[in-house]
């Protein structure tokens, strides 16, 4: 699913989706590949549809499940559904990490969205000097 995603071979990643249903296959590890492929084929609805098969389907989303859907939503510029998807991940109770706030950071600044960029920013203070990329996204969103 990776070398999918990587080269974008978006029918090659759909058959093996389809096999690994066929097959009854699933776990994390599956679904995140899942949704990342269809993410990097800009497949995002599926992608999305992939993240709400996940709990429907018993399993526990985590950082890296949001991460991901954060990180598709962010891609296409999609502001209202990437903050969403932030505050359902916090709602959720799972604790945003330096990858989440590096997407929401790039975010903010392909989208010239400074004063979101800010109000980020002072959230994750404490976070700054732990990521060099952190520190590279806020210069650039800067």
């Amino acid at each position: 699913l990776t070398a999918c995603a990587r080269a974008t071979l978006l029918h090659h990643g759909k058959r093996f989706h389809q096999e690994a249903i066929k097959l009854g296959l699933g776990d994390c590890i599956l679904y995140h590949s899942l949704m990342y492929m269809y993410i990097k084929c800009d497949q995002l609805k599926q992608a999305f549809i992939i993240f709400q098969e996940m709990k429907r389907d018993g399993f526990a989303r985590s950082a890296t499940t949001y991460n991901i859907i954060i990180y598709g939503f962010s891609q296409q510029g999609l502001i209202k559904e990437t903050l969403y998807m932030f505050e359902e991940m916090k709602r959720s109770l799972i604790q945003p990490d330096i990858t989440t706030y590096r997407f929401l950071i790039e975010l903010c600044a392909h989208t010239n969205e400074l004063k979101l960029g800010i109000k980020i920013h002072e959230q994750i203070k404490p976070l700054i000097d732990k990521s060099k990329i952190l520190k590279e996204n806020l210069i650039y969103m800067y």
